[in-house]
């Protein structure tokens, strides 16, 4: 060919005006820089975890959109949320959430919040009112209800907030503590790490109905159509719910997605 320079051209030219290539927004994502395995844990600067595996499948299924992620302390992801200096994370689903953040309501997993004894050591509890005078330890920033939240302000439950799940373990383990509460699989998980699995019940009740953890989405974000990526991936986290893909990803956790239809 005379002019191998002029058809170059035309093929870059046309690749630039093709209607298929657009540009893909970047999501600023905040991941935790605590660890909460099984769902979320990082290695070497990496998102892992069952949470981390349900968001990169999702995302696979919304090409248009290319994950940054950000790793951040839980409150400041939080509040760099509310502030839109984040697009998204991830965090529990409730009312005053909903004030900030628009939430994906097919949950990555359900907050399963029980409470942990010694063996040996079990007491009847059917309520909150078969806490009253106990002394618990429990995690810094759980969420466990405004029923709960009132019993410990007037006194009625001894709640002692600490900074990680081992801290738990060990307040229980050394005998510091009757009972802690916490989300059992990651009770499970550190338990089983320091050698205390065999020393650890659980109480059959939960202490508060399934609390349901969600991706959340700033509502001062920058990123155009917010709404549209909520709607995209709520429809995504549905369609892998039906096709099995969170059963599976469930299973290569070693846990099972419970289906409930409200937390209340």
């Amino acid at each position: 060919m005379k002019h191998p320079w002029l058809l170059k051209s035309l093929i870059i030219c046309g690749t630039l005006l093709s209607p298929f290539v657009v540009a893909k927004q970047i999501v600023l994502f905040g991941v935790f820089n605590t660890d909460f395995p099984p769902f979320h844990y990082v290695v070497d600067q990496q998102h892992r975890g069952l949470d981390a595996d349900l968001i990169r499948e999702a995302f696979s299924r919304l090409p248009e959109y290319e994950v940054q992620y950000k790793f951040l302390p839980v409150r400041r992801a939080i509040l760099e949320l509310e502030w839109g200096s984040l697009d998204m994370t991830t965090g529990f689903s409730s009312r005053m959430r909903e004030k900030t953040a628009y939430i994906v309501k097919t949950p990555l997993h359900w907050s399963f919040n029980k409470v942990a004894v010694l063996k040996g050591m079990e007491f009847n509890f059917e309520g909150l009112e078969d806490l009253r005078g106990i002394d618990v330890a429990i995690l810094n920033g759980s969420r466990l209800g405004q029923e709960f939240d009132q019993a410990v302000s007037k006194g009625k439950i001894q709640a002692h907030y600490v900074d990680s799940f081992e801290d738990t373990v060990k307040m229980l383990t050394s005998g510091r503590m009757p009972g802690i509460i916490g989300n059992y699989p990651i009770i499970d998980y550190y338990a089983s790490k320091m050698g205390f699995s065999d020393a650890i019940t659980y109480l059959p009740r939960l202490v508060v109905p399934p609390i349901r953890y969600s991706l959340l989405i700033s509502r001062k974000s920058k990123l155009p159509g917010l709404k549209i990526l909520h709607v995209k991936l709520e429809k995504a986290l549905n369609d892998m719910l039906i096709d099995g893909t969170y059963d599976r990803i469930y299973r290569r956790h070693g846990l099972s997605f419970e289906h409930f239809k409200e937390d209340s």
